[in-house]
């Protein structure tokens, strides 16, 4: 609206139309400019005047790529992230320095397969203590994109568990110990939905040297948690967590990978003569997958 005897001001309303009258505002994002999102295209809105500000009568909005998103884009230093309407793709809008315009990266692009049929529906962003975005998808599962602009680094990962990703959600710094970014997901296991938390990255503190006592096993437990045995031992306690179809375990005892060992209520039977001098370790092994 404009005053009554005609006159704009710097308080007057502004009413801007975006392409066509199908185009929808999906989402906004602030920053050196606003970045506006629709379900077609992505647009710039800026000031005429360099270091002014919006004002009705200086206001400029440009159409800069023509992806459309139904998701809230996600601004990472210089760049915003959103992925595509089908969610089949995510990219990345970010000022091209070259060309001095704006330019879409599909950081997809050498996993184009990664989300057919099984499109995105949510993604959250984790800066600290790595830069990671946390991805869920129609199916439920928890996809990640591990991203380093310096390096021009982007690697996919896949996560699973007992169960399948509802959401997830990033509480920044919100570990008191670590002061790293919290993850938090909601998960489906077999109807019943719980709320957790991804644990704290894994710090060595020197208190023990993990890597050269081999505790290459994920979701590991350790006896003693810190330290070493004051004398010989010969039971390893198992939590039930890890315990495999056939109620074996990984084991690795003083450094040494005795590979799966059966466990007779919850304690590993040991190989004879084999005894815990040090310390053994019950847990998950890594697998590879080429």
């Amino acid at each position: 609206t404009v005053e009554p005897d005609g006159t704009v001001l710097d308080t007057t309303g502004i009413t801007y139309p975006l392409g066509t009258s199908s185009t929808i505002i999906r989402w906004l994002e602030s920053g050196p400019t606003l970045i506006v999102g629709t379900e077609s295209n992505e647009w710039q809105l800026r000031p005429n005047e360099f270091s002014a500000a919006v004002t009705p009568s200086n206001i400029r909005i440009t159409q800069e790529t023509s992806i459309g998103s139904d998701q809230q884009g996600m601004r990472v230093g210089a760049s915003v992230f959103f992925p595509h309407i089908s969610g089949r793709s995510f990219s990345e809008f970010v000022f091209d320095f070259q060309s001095q315009s704006f330019d879409t990266k599909t950081t997809t692009k050498l996993v184009p397969t990664l989300f057919d049929g099984d499109p995105i529906i949510s993604f959250s962003y984790q800066a600290n203590p790595n830069a990671v975005f946390w991805i869920i998808t129609e199916s439920g599962r928890l996809v990640t994109l591990t991203y380093r602009k310096e390096d021009d680094y982007y690697a996919w990962a896949e996560h699973t568990t007992d169960g399948t990703f509802v959401e997830v959600e990033v509480v920044p710094k919100g570990d008191t110990v670590t002061s790293e970014d919290q993850v938090w997901a909601i998960i489906d296991r077999n109807g019943l939905r719980t709320m957790e938390r991804m644990h704290a990255s894994f710090i060595d503190t020197g208190a023990d040297n993990y890597k050269e006592n081999a505790a290459f096993l994920d979701s590991y437990s350790r006896t003693p948690a810190t330290g070493y045995h004051e004398s010989p031992s010969v039971e390893v306690t198992v939590p039930a967590r890890l315990l495999d179809e056939s109620s074996c375990v990984r084991t690795v005892i003083d450094g040494l990978d005795y590979g799966k060992l059966p466990v007779l209520n919850g304690v590993v039977i040991l190989p004879e003569g084999v005894t815990v001098k040090k310390y053994s370790l019950v847990g998950l092994p890594y697998t590879g997958v080429l």
